[in-house]
């Protein structure tokens, strides 16, 4: 349906450019042939003007996309802190039960976020009112001792999506707070959805999504895979 899609909508610019040449170039000029057939042309490859950055910045994304594991898998933690998780990074207050959801998917009993930017351990500690455990923030009336949890924390799993041209372009890791190193990681690209009706979905026509994580593993949701894949 979008390939029908693309080939209407080339054909309206095609029609477009023929219409700007006829009304605007005045047929008595002798060159007018090649004048409209130049602005046909210039016109009627607008399209391409669009699809060749947007083809080299896919091919040199996907050819630069990795997916790296410890040789031998880690001790599973307790807690685990995350940043730029959608949803966690969204400014909207994310509710107990996504917390929870998502808990239960990392299997830890401690899910830890924080608007800091400095996500060192001391500093968490620190500024321990900014911080929820499990989508908590008054600690008080739910028996969570933060700096118990704190105490224990050592890994954190840091996403990032940059969008460019209308790609997506994801990147997750799990960082070794104590060591201050990533020990895993994985990045995919994909076209950015908007809507089967929009400009930016026709451009995107033919833009495959693409990773370098293994094809017997799970592509989608691959947070959770990608801490298995770290964890025992």
């Amino acid at each position: 349906m979008i390939g029908v899609i693309v080939i209407f909508f080339y054909c309206i610019i095609l029609l477009f450019s023929w219409a700007v040449a006829y009304f605007v170039l005045s047929r008595k000029d002798k060159y007018y042939v090649l004048k409209r057939n130049s602005i046909i042309v210039l016109v009627g490859l607008f399209p391409l003007y669009l699809y060749i950055p947007k083809a080299i910045y896919h091919e040199i994304k996907c050819s630069e996309t990795f997916y790296f594991i410890p040789v031998d898998k880690v001790e599973k933690p307790n807690a685990l802190f995350v940043k730029g998780l959608p949803p966690f990074n969204r400014e909207v207050e994310v509710g107990y039960l996504t917390y929870e959801v998502y808990g239960e998917g990392f299997g830890v009993e401690y899910l830890i976020t924080s608007p800091e930017r400095d996500i060192d351990i001391n500093n968490l500690m620190v500024n321990v009112d900014h911080i929820r455990i499990n989508g908590i923030n008054d600690f008080n009336e739910n028996g969570i001792r933060p700096d118990e949890v704190l105490s224990d924390l050592r890994y954190a799993l840091l996403a990032s999506q940059d969008e460019f041209l209308g790609f997506v372009d994801n990147q997750v890791y799990i960082y070794d707070l104590v060591n201050k190193k990533n020990i895993s990681g994985y990045s995919s690209i994909y076209s950015k959805n908007e809507g089967p009706d929009s400009i930016g979905s026709l451009l995107s026509f033919g833009f495959e999504g693409c990773s370098s994580i293994p094809n017997n593993r799970k592509k989608y949701y691959y947070d959770f895979e990608i801490f298995k894949d770290t964890f025992n």
